[in-house]
């Protein structure tokens, strides 16, 4: 009985077989890229809609004055919700909210709502991703059903 002799990869079968795998991955990279981008897009507008709703909710059912802040930074949004009153809601304020991959027109903004959780006057919000752009409008002509605050 002879030896059997056991066939092993060589190293240029498997940095040949990287390189394909390393083609392929770009080739699919380079056709994903739109779809990731508008999925960035709608997801960071989405998610800086829902922050600032819940910013007027938590005005109106807390009866207190809040602000919110969206700020410009290196690779997103950083906002933050504030209030002077004692409110003890946390993880609600003084604590960042990164929304990435957005931008704004403008490097600073502040949306103010009241307790009755109408907003102090009327804002427009530009941001954009690439060549994604859309502007959000923030009014009192359809404002959350006013509550008396004593």
């Amino acid at each position: 009985m002879g030896k059997r002799r056991r066939r092993y990869f060589t190293i240029i079968e498997i940095l040949l077989s990287i390189a394909i795998l390393t083609i392929l991955g770009g080739a699919f990279l380079f056709n994903a890229q739109p779809m990731l981008d508008y999925y960035r897009f709608t997801r960071g507008v989405a998610q800086l809609k829902q922050e600032i709703d819940l910013t007027q909710r938590l005005s109106r059912v807390a009866c207190a004055d809040i602000e919110f802040y969206i700020e410009q930074k290196k690779g997103g949004l950083l906002c933050r919700r504030t209030t002077d009153e004692p409110l003890s809601l946390p993880n609600t304020f003084d604590r960042t909210i990164f929304v990435s991959h957005l931008r704004m027109t403008e490097s600073r903004e502040l949306l103010s709502f009241t307790a009755s959780g109408w907003m102090k006057e009327d804002k427009q919000l530009t941001v954009n991703l690439g060549d994604k752009t859309t502007t959000l409008t923030f009014s009192n002509k359809n404002p959350l059903i006013s509550r008396n605050c004593d």
